[in-house]
This record gives structure tokens, C-alpha cells and sequence, in this order.
């Protein structure tokens, strides 16, 4: 009996695992550093649907394009996403100091845009 009830939760949840809809919540914006980073956490309902190639950036309330902080020996500063984990962090280079306290910024990632991000 216990056989059978665990075969059918698990197709049931893989059943309804595939038809929520992709969603990307950002948790928290915050500096790093002497406010030369932006650090975002964030949450993603279908890990599994976004495209690990395709880079994300912010755009600033002027329309500069700030993208990923990278290193010589070991590239983007991104969490891998992995199919069971739907928690991550990505730090962005703040060039020029072009954000500042409490502005918005927009994050565009894959098909995913979140305005009115207010950085703390």
C-alpha cells in the first residue's frame, strides 16, 4: 500500500511540476563592498526553463546596462542553477557608481523582466 501511495504522489508532483508557470522573484538588491557591487537574491519557480547561456543585466534609471562581475580565472560571479534549487545569487558590477541608495533598477534575464527593483 505505502508502494503504491509513493508512485502516485511522485507522478502526481511531476505531473503538476510541469505546468506552473515559470516565475522570477527577486528577495533582496543589496550593495557590496563600497557600494561596487549589486547583489541580488532571488527565486525561480522553474529552475529547469532558463537558459544557463544567456547572460542577465540590469538597466539603471538612465538606461545604463550594468552586467555580471567577472573574474580572469573563474568568470560570471553567478550560483549554478541546478534542477532541484531554486534559490540564487548574482552580483553585478555597479560601474561608475551609476546606482545609488534607493534607486530602482529593472533586471532582464531569459524572457524574465522585474522592474522597480529598489536597491538598499
Amino acid at each position: 500500500m505505502k508502494k503504491i501511495k509513493a508512485s502516485f504522489l511522485k507522478r502526481f508532483y511531476l505531473v503538476t511540476y510541469h505546468f506552473v508557470r515559470p516565475k522570477l522573484i527577486v528577495l533582496q538588491a543589496n550593495f557590496s563592498g563600497d557600494e561596487s557591487f549589486i547583489d541580488i537574491r532571488y527565486w525561480l519557480s522553474r529552475p529547469d526553463k532558463i537558459n544557463h547561456k544567456i547572460t542577465p543585466y540590469l538597466l539603471t534609471a538612465t538606461n545604463q546596462r550594468l552586467g555580471l562581475m567577472h573574474f580572469s580565472k573563474f568568470g560570471a560571479v553567478k550560483s549554478q542553477l541546478r534542477k532541484h534549487t531554486n534559490n540564487g545569487i548574482i552580483l553585478f558590477y555597479n560601474k561608475d557608481h551609476a546606482v545609488r541608495k534607493g534607486d530602482k533598477i529593472a533586471l532582464y534575464w531569459d524572457g524574465f523582466k522585474i522592474d522597480d527593483i529598489e536597491v538598499k
